[in-house]
């Protein structure tokens, strides 16, 4: 019989195992970093059955800051079943089994980056996040070709990269944060793949490589829009006597309007995915008033203390766990959710909540 239960450093290899046979794009450099810094004892769980492992999931532990207070959240990561034991429900029952983990260590907020989005839909996530790759033409962007060019050396302290995330962070209001060990594997799995790094001290930085006839960006930080005018006029300065620019989108969207050229192609490249798990918490860090009255699926939720005269007449909105989560983060606005049917506004009122820009930068 099948069982679930917390993995130990004893069942290490059987993880390495099942994650080589679920996803061989990983790299070697990339298991063993996992396994020296992420595989732990206590957010690995996994499905046993006979002694085999054939299911796993982790839960990754973050501190958030939204609205300028901390929250606890869980990111939820390498959901992966063996070939031989798919369709029978596993994965299903692990997501469930974190759910419930989660929610019992008092955490806010749960997102992933889905391997398919409906699949995650029936557990109430909601999509919060895409990334984007967009295409320009490099003849179109010689306005770059008069702007100051960043310095060709590269730091080479990792504390540098994680600077400039964080006061790229803090700029455009995003909440997850790559640590010095992650930002160390991250910039050397590029290093290995051959792509050039450029920074501006700790102000930004952009990791791009030669693809046929096409500089293609992976990733671009930078604390404001001097420093990503000066990367753009780097790239453009060094590299254009290639056809095209490929660029994956930060989370704030901004290069998409900034860059003064109307771009050739934009397709997704990956979705985020969120849901909130304490409603009650998120209500109070964001101010909600105390004499409104709302439904999130087919729980009340009110800040006042006193309920006992809570009727369904007095409810103002009715949420679903999906519209919550899209309205809660500033994904989307109410009247947006009223046209996917994710909001019912039984009392027409001015509510608190304003849709904003509040991203997560991190995908697991």
């Amino acid at each position: 019989m099948d069982e679930i239960r917390l993995l130990k450093k004893i069942d290490y290899e059987k993880l390495y195992t099942l994650r080589r046979e679920c996803f061989p794009v990983l790299t070697k450099m990339q298991e063993d970093f996992a396994m020296n810094h992420y595989y732990d004892e206590i957010n690995w769980y996994g499905i046993f059955l006979k002694e085999i492992l054939i299911s796993v999931i982790w839960i990754k532990p973050m501190e958030l800051s939204f609205n300028n207070t901390k929250i606890m959240a869980g990111g939820i990561g390498s959901v992966a079943t063996h070939p031989k034991y798919r369709n029978k429900g596993y994965s299903k029952k692990l997501i469930n089994h974190a759910l419930s983990i989660m929610v019992k260590r008092g955490y806010a907020l749960t997102s992933l980056a889905p391997f398919l989005t409906s699949f995650y839909e029936k557990f109430g996530y909601s999509n919060t996040l895409s990334f984007y790759e967009v295409t320009y033409k490099m003849e179109q962007l010689n306005y770059l070709k008069q702007k100051r060019q960043i310095n060709e050396d590269t730091p080479s302290l990792t504390s540098d990269f994680v600077k400039a995330r964080v006061a790229f962070s803090k700029q455009y209001n995003l909440y997850c944060q790559r640590d010095e060990k992650l930002m160390a594997s991250y910039i050397q799995s590029f290093k290995e793949k051959e792509y050039t790094i450029k920074a501006i001290n700790d102000m930004g930085y952009v990791i791009f490589k030669e693809i046929k006839n096409s500089i293609f960006v992976a990733e671009i930080v930078y604390e404001n829009l001097t420093i990503l005018d000066q990367l753009l006029a780097y790239i453009y300065n060094v590299h254009n006597n290639m056809g095209k620019l490929v660029i994956i989108t930060p989370p704030d969207y901004i290069i998409i309007d900034y860059i003064k050229s109307d771009c050739e192609n934009i397709k997704l490249v990956q979705d985020k995915m969120s849901k909130v798990l304490d409603v009650k918490k998120m209500l109070a860090i964001t101010n909600f008033p105390d004499d409104i009255a709302i439904k999130v699926d087919k729980e009340l939720y009110i800040n006042r203390k006193d309920q006992s005269t809570i009727t369904t007449k007095d409810i103002a909105i009715q949420f679903t766990i999906q519209g919550f989560t899209q309205y809660i983060l500033g994904v989307r606005s109410l009247i947006e959710l009223q046209y996917t049917n994710q909001v019912i506004i039984k009392t027409p009122k001015e509510f608190p909540i304003m849709k904003k820009t509040l991203f997560e930068n991190e995908v697991y």
